[in-house]
């Protein structure tokens, strides 16, 4: 029962939801724990950058007069019940450029931590983060 219970804490999901959401505490207490069990940081980065895909598709669309629910209720793959009020907030805190803008970012991390190995999870907690400061600013 530990096992099971400690590995469902160690979903990078609230890590990226939390730097798209503002929540720079999540991503700071989740990212450790990843880090922790063994999570390598391109792994993370990855996610983000998949999410940052998906957000720049979706605020195209809402600004092409799509409503937001529908997006959250008909993408692929379907997101999680637990995951709409973060995925939403972070379609509130960029816009399309700002989007745009964190994809190329998520980018040069990518690559920054195949260039400095050692230094990967610092490069991506640190985009992370940015990421997170970044929307509050804006929210």
């Amino acid at each position: 029962m530990a096992v099971v219970a400690d590995a469902s804490e160690l979903k990078i999901d609230p890590i990226v939801d939390g730097a798209f959401a503002r929540k720079t505490d999540l991503v700071e207490t989740e990212f450790a724990k990843a880090v922790v069990a063994g999570t390598y940081p391109g792994m993370i980065i990855s996610a983000a950058q998949r999410q940052a895909a998906w957000l720049h598709k979706s605020a195209l669309a809402v600004a092409e007069g799509t409503p937001v629910s529908s997006l959250l209720d008909s993408g692929f793959p379907r997101l999680h019940f637990s995951r709409k009020t973060n995925v939403e907030t972070a379609l509130r805190n960029f816009s399309v450029a700002q989007l745009a803008s964190i994809i190329d970012q998520l980018a040069v991390a990518a690559l920054d931590m195949r260039k400095q190995a050692s230094l990967a999870s610092a490069i991506a907690q640190r985009t992370l983060l940015s990421i997170a400061v970044n929307a509050k600013r804006r929210g």
